[in-house]
């Protein structure tokens, strides 16, 4: 069994898009747009340095971000669900110690346990918060699992890197503004800027 976790953010489509080093110009100006845009009604700045600008100029100490971790292994696939997003990712890291487990949301449930020295993954299969079975489960290992959370959190650094290469390139004088405000929402996703792709 190989287990991955994925970091993503929702689209409006309802999609999910994955954050990693792949990400293209384009890629990085429609996450920019999903950040700022999330639970805002106002008109949203379209171009590299509106979007930039506006988001150095946030003073949120939070931010919200539909999506978290895409959870895979073997044929079994689980998404984010609802009241679930990118800014907890790191919440995942409690399930692999003794204390109590994070909430991952809601519609459908996702739930882990701890049994002796695995970790349970389930996801309701219905539509609601319903955790009698039906339901997908994947068992790992702790090592696994931390394994898996170590990829992870280097695929979203990566996908930092091309972020602050984006605001070099489009609005340099706000490039490290810009990554500390993201560092702060969905962190910790420290950039070394010096060390980011020039």
């Amino acid at each position: 069994m190989s287990l991955s976790l994925t970091p993503v953010y929702e689209l409006a489509s309802g999609d999910f898009a994955p954050l990693s080093a792949a990400l293209s110009p384009n890629d990085v100006q429609r996450f920019l747009h999903a950040v700022l845009a999330y639970g805002q009604a106002d008109q949203i700045p379209k171009t590299p340095v509106q979007l930039i600008n506006a988001l150095v100029s946030e003073a949120e100490l939070t931010r919200v971000l539909a999506g978290g971790l895409l959870i895979k292994s073997d044929a079994i696939v689980i998404e984010p669900s609802c009241c679930c997003g990118l800014e907890e990712w790191h919440f995942w890291f409690e399930a692999l110690s003794d204390g109590p487990m994070p909430f991952f949301g809601h519609d459908p449930v996702i739930w882990t346990a701890r049994e002796r020295n695995c970790i349970l993954i389930h996801a309701s299969l219905g539509n609601g918060d319903d955790r009698n079975p039906p339901f997908d489960t994947i068992r790992t290992s702790r090592m696994e699992l931390a394994a898996a959370l170590t990829r992870a959190e280097s695929q979203l650094r990566e996908a930092m890197h091309r972020v602050a290469a984006f605001a070099r390139e489009h609005n340099p004088a706000n490039e490290e503004q810009l990554m500390s405000n993201l560092d702060r929402w969905f962190g910790p996703v420290s950039v070394n800027l010096s060390a980011a792709e020039r």
